[in-house]
């Protein structure tokens, strides 16, 4: 729909979508309703926003929601659907993860005819900002909001957690859950907890030699539970399946009579941004999360409607997701958003239920990732860490909030929360894509529109900076390779021309980048411009620098990343697995080495059209006949990082064989393709743990065991976001910079796996990164032991993706310093 719409020469300026305005289901919803619902709402914008995400948009896109029933309190006439209230998470993420999109959801209410008669309803259209959820009624629009309360602790008249009390928990194993429930087993002598879990603990009889990590854990908390006086059952259950749920729970009424505490605590987290979503990651998020909270809904309404006892208290552990919209968990706000709807149907139905929102969690659970996914040093981000809470607090507040009959929904936060939920509909920015006027539209050039006018307009938008010289350095303005992705997408349409990323290093400025691109001669780049002009060195990189092995021009593919010494000869970086190597600038310009520091780049992303190597042998031969015309004798010395340590071995082999003398030959986290194994899960966990300081207890090895998990989860995070678009596009996509990069990793990645390095004279320096999951085994040489008789290893802190991340990049810096031993 979307390319047929572009391809026909017309923009898209807005998107009104109304699947999910239409009369409510009949409740209870079922399992069936429950995903239709969701296609046609939540499901159907998430791939709507996936498509718009591969085209470049060149003015805000302005997505209007129209709904019914998600409003809670009885503003709107309508029934409450609980399916519906997703739509606030799905767009408050949609918003932040593409910034052209601005987002609203209007719940119409029985006014959807009366909608375009209202009085701010052409400035509602017009506006370029996020609306969470606005409501109509009473003929006017209401913006959602929240109101501070602060709960005593004054006594219920009848209190839900009292000694004797039976508690049912699902995801009952969970760490979150299982801390809250020692908690309140330290209190309430005699307390009853019934544990439902989809995979269960040994037998009793083998707790004591049990030796996974998490059973051991989980143990140990049951024990804590019964030796506080509490008594635990585990019931074996998968809650997304209404048959397992029902029957579980009517089971735990057969045998205690009752149940005085129902808490739905499970769910799953799959981080990933919307543009790498696929259908079955969503519906897992859903099941475990809503849909097992509607199977807990429609037990309690049966019951109800029957006369049989229900819950005296009925708990969804919902999280401040739910509103804050977080990035790359689009299906887990969602999905929280509908625990929320359920709790406002639940107590219309008289059934005593309360949905809270949770902050994340200092010390265990679900929550406490949320710091830590894509987007992690943005504002928000910071500001969820400081505002965590200890499960501990957690369960106090859930004993306050029981005793407020009244509260159907409710947000924990340690500072007021309307101003924190603010801040995060803005996430640190506004919307930096500027409407065009007639002035400045992209259309050919002419007088008053040159190509250095239009590409500052583009760097100006991406920066949302309209400060932005022609002349002023893309790595000063704090320009990075996330950066890059968006503002070479930009050129690369408006100038119909291929842009390599690396362009930004030869080329960091307006007019070098139009320069370089041909779209004008260097008599055209002397516009008057108010900054003052760079002088050569104000980037730190000089495009030109040879030295005295090298004569003639520099291979296209050749970019010097620092200039040096002529009289020695150049530090020569191999790119990594997706052929780039702009990582390496930061790394270059820290180096304590007076020589000249050049990279190599793949041909590939400048010329599609080149013919790329089938084997690390054959692009080692490329590279090495393209070195030996650019330095025409020896000694060289080689570093690469990733693929490029591969190919940096292979060319050292066909130096050696050549005749030539390889002075250095540095690799960073490569293992011999030809030796790596795969670990299992189980070993990866044991070697982590081996790893861990003898003193530190088990609990503190969990927790570091955690972070490290969420250090992964980041990590993939980032990768995939610079890498978002280029899934989407198919091999005739030439023209795409996602796809050249897509394919360049896709081609090397298999021909490492089938590589067998040659033995070497040349001593092999080789930098380890110490934060490895472990996911594959080789010795401490990294299974080049047969290749090179000596070889020296230096560790650093950080994962294989993290190492030339500034926050390690003095490490990788500090550790090649101390194999080169240059002055």
């Amino acid at each position: 729909l979307i390319d047929s719409i572009l391809a026909s020469d017309v923009s898209i300026e807005g998107i009104v979508h109304a699947w999910s305005v239409a009369p409510s289901p009949a409740l209870p919803t079922d399992s069936d309703q429950f995903w239709k619902t969701l296609d046609r709402s939540c499901f159907s914008l998430i791939w709507l926003a996936k498509a718009l995400g591969q085209q470049v948009v060149e003015r805000p896109i302005q997505m209007k929601v129209l709904t019914q029933g998600t409003t809670d309190g009885g503003l709107c006439e309508t029934a409450i659907n609980e399916v519906h209230h997703s739509l606030v998470g799905t767009m408050s993420v949609i918003q932040k993860e593409f910034p052209a999109l601005t987002t609203c959801v209007v719940d119409v209410g029985n006014h959807l005819e009366a909608l375009t008669k209202l009085p701010e309803y052409s400035q509602l259209l017009q506006q370029n900002r996020h609306y969470p959820l606005i409501a109509v009624a009473n003929g006017r629009f209401w913006e959602l909001a929240f109101e501070n309360v602060t709960l005593d602790d004054a006594p219920a008249q009848h209190p839900v957690f009292k000694s004797g009390g039976v508690y049912v928990i699902t995801g009952g194993l969970g760490d979150l859950a299982l801390a809250m429930a020692n908690s309140w087993a330290k209190e309430y002598p005699g307390i009853k907890f019934v544990l439902l879990a989809r995979t269960g603990l040994p037998d009793r009889d083998q707790w004591n030699d049990a030796t996974d990590t998490k059973v051991k854990s989980r143990i140990e908390s049951v024990r804590n539970i019964e030796s506080s006086g509490g008594t635990v059952e585990i019931t074996i259950a998968d809650c997304s399946v209404e048959a397992q749920l029902s029957g579980a729970l009517d089971s735990v009424v057969a045998r205690h009579g009752k149940i005085d505490g129902l808490f739905h605590t499970a769910g799953v987290l799959r981080d990933g941004i919307i543009a790498t979503k696929q259908p079955t990651a969503l519906k897992e998020v859903f099941a475990s999360k809503a849909l097992a909270a509607v199977h807990i809904a429609n037990w309690q309404t049966r019951r109800q409607a029957t006369g049989l006892p229900v819950a005296n208290l009925t708990v969804f552990f919902s999280s401040i997701s739910a509103d804050f919209g977080m990035f790359g968990q689009v299906d887990y706000s969602a999905a929280n958003n509908v625990l929320d709807g359920l709790s406002g149907r639940l107590n219309a139905e008289g059934v005593r239920t309360v949905s809270i929102n949770w902050p994340a969690f200092e010390d265990v659970g679900m929550a406490a990732r949320t710091e830590t996914t894509a987007g992690s040093q943005s504002t928000l981000a910071v500001e969820l860490a400081q505002n965590a809470l200890f499960a501990e607090e957690g369960a106090r507040a859930v004993k306050r909030i029981a005793l407020h009959s009244e509260i159907e929904r409710v947000v924990v936060s340690r500072k007021p929360f309307e101003p924190r939920r603010q801040s995060a509909i803005l996430d640190g920015r506004e919307v930096v894509l500027k409407q065009p006027d007639s002035s400045t539209a992209s259309t050919a050039s002419t007088d008053d529109n040159s190509p250095i006018e239009r590409m500052l307009e583009i760097w100006r938008d991406q920066f949302g900076n309209d400060e932005i010289g022609i002349n002023d350095d893309y790595f000063k303005l704090g320009g990075d390779s996330l950066l890059a992705v968006g503002l070479i997408g930009r050129i690369e349409q408006t100038f119909k021309k291929l842009v390599p990323i690396s362009h930004l290093i030869s080329s960091p400025t307006v007019v070098q980048l139009c320069e370089k691109l041909g779209l004008v001669e260097k008599a055209e780049a002397s516009l008057d411009e108010s900054t003052t002009p760079i002088d050569g060195n104000s980037s730190g990189l000089q495009p030109n620098a040879r030295s005295i092995f090298a004569t003639g021009p520099a291979p296209e593919h050749f970019l010097c990343l620092r200039e040096g010494d002529p009289e020695l000869p150049p530090l020569m970086l191999v790119h990594g697995a997706d052929g780039a190597v702009m990582f390496y600038r930061e790394f270059a310009t820290i180096l304590k080495t007076s020589r000249s520091i050049w990279a190599i780049e793949s041909p590939f992303l400048s010329n599609p059209d080149h013919r790329v190597g089938e084997s690390v042998e054959a692009v080692g031969q490329q590279y090495v006949e393209s070195l030996l015309q650019f330095q025409k004798r020896g000694p060289f010395l080689l570093a690469g990082y990733s693929f490029g340590g591969v190919a940096a071995v292979e060319m050292a082999a066909q130096l050696e064989s050549a005749g030539h003398e390889v002075e250095q030959l540095i690799i960073y986290d490569i293992p011999n393709p030809a030796k790596v194994e795969h670990s299992t899960a189980l070993e990866r966990l044991r070697g982590f743990w081996a790893k861990q300081d003898a003193k530190t207890s088990s609990i503190g090895k969990t927790l570091n065991l955690t972070k490290r998990i969420t250090e992964s989860v980041k990590d993939r995070a980032k990768f995939e976001i610079e890498n978002r678009v280029s899934a989407m596009k198919d091999d005739a996509a030439i023209d795409s910079m996602f796809w050249r990069h897509k394919k360049s990793r896709e081609r090397h990645m298999k021909m490492e796996e089938s590589y067998t390095p040659p033995s070497i004279q040349t001593a092999l320096k080789i930098v380890i990164a110490t934060g490895n999951t472990g996911k594959y085994k080789y010795d401490e040489q990294m299974g080049w032991g047969d290749v090179s008789s000596e070889i020296e290893t230096t560790q650093i802190p950080g994962s294989h993706l993290e190492l030339f991340e500034s926050k390690h990049v003095q490490a990788i810096a500090q550790a090649t310093n101390h194999f080169l031993n240059d002055s």
